[in-house]
């Protein structure tokens, strides 16, 4: 059972945080769930890393082993309307395990313990099969909760990823993602996997949950907005308490 400090504290915490704000408005309930926990950006903090390059001359600062790894086993990709807040590297093309993604491992450690736990994650995922990984490029992409997240093709090699990872990473503060299940009693580790593409669009994990459940609790009667939410969930083959995909129903949930 995940410790009381956990994701799934975290989950709960932001489903009560929605419940009381009483909103009506579907949309903008789904913001305040998918954003819960984020950190505010101090003016400190504002000095210190004003530009993109400060982000990734502190993500690499210090560890030229991990400069090597990014230069020769990844590539940086810029996308057609891609984020600009968000780094996103891949394997080469020619790389065996430059498929689709499916799957995703959040690594969310505090913001103080980000350089560290990037250069343990890129070490370790590097040697695995993970596709690509995504990390904040801007400031504001590192007080978020999911500022790091690693993309693979299935759940399996995602869980045996996060569970070497586990003992690498114990004793760094974890920030929390809120709605993904647990890796790690800490929180620091958690996981999910996104929608299948439909109508050319995508969305994640965390945006397609939150809107359902945003849903579900603008249309619940005063007092019942936890209850109808986590009966969403459930609903939609997602564990309520630990926020797991379990067996999924993407059809007919109102996403497309």
């Amino acid at each position: 059972m995940p410790s009381p400090s956990s994701v799934t504290a975290v989950s709960r915490a932001a489903l009560s945080y929605g419940a009381a704000l009483g909103l009506r408005d579907a949309s903008v309930l789904t913001k305040r769930l998918y954003d819960y926990g984020r950190c505010p950006v101090s003016p400190r903090l504002r000095r210190a890393f004003p530009t993109p390059e400060a982000v990734r001359d502190h993500l690499l600062q210090g560890h030229e082993p991990v400069r090597r790894l990014m230069a020769s086993e990844w590539r940086r990709r810029a996308l057609s309307g891609e984020d600009p807040g968000w780094a996103l590297w891949t394997r080469p093309r020619e790389d065996p395990r430059s498929g689709a993604a499916s799957h995703k491992l959040y690594v969310s450690p505090g913001f103080e313990a980000i350089q560290p736990v990037f250069h343990t994650v890129i070490e370790t995922i590097t040697d695995s099969d993970a596709v690509a990984f995504k990390v904040g490029a801007e400031l504001a992409y590192l007080a978020r909760p999911d500022k790091l997240v690693i993309y693979f093709s299935g759940r399996e090699e995602t869980l045996r990823v996060g569970r070497l990872l586990a003992p690498a990473l114990a004793g760094f503060p974890a920030h929390g993602v809120p709605f993904t299940g647990p890796v790690d009693e800490g929180g620091l580790l958690s996981w999910g996997m996104d929608p299948p593409h439909t109508s050319g669009s995508q969305r994640s994990w965390r945006v397609w949950l939150a809107e359902r459940m945003a849903h579900a609790m603008a249309e619940a009667p005063p007092g019942e907005q936890l209850g109808a939410a986590l009966s969403c969930v459930e609903s939609l083959g997602v564990d309520a308490v630990t926020f797991e995909p379990r067996n999924v129903v993407w059809a007919g949930d109102g996403s497309d």
